[in-house]
């Protein structure tokens, strides 16, 4: 799994920004976390593991 940090998180529509180490920016939503749960604490800046899909989404996203 690709590991990046929460660039965005934007809580209430359930959308979010990963940027990666390499720089590279990937987005996602509230269905692609694996712990529905963590969309309430969720913040800019957290660590967060994921699978890259169709080159720029983010799928299966949890805390590192």
């Amino acid at each position: 799994m690709a590991e990046g940090n929460v660039e965005v998180w934007y809580s209430e529509a359930g959308q979010g920004f990963i940027r990666d180490d390499a720089g590279d920016g990937l987005d996602f939503s509230l269905d692609d976390l694996l712990n529905p749960d963590e969309s309430l604490t969720l913040r800019q800046g957290d660590r967060v593991r994921y699978r890259v899909e169709e080159g720029t989404h983010a799928t299966a996203v949890e805390r590192a």
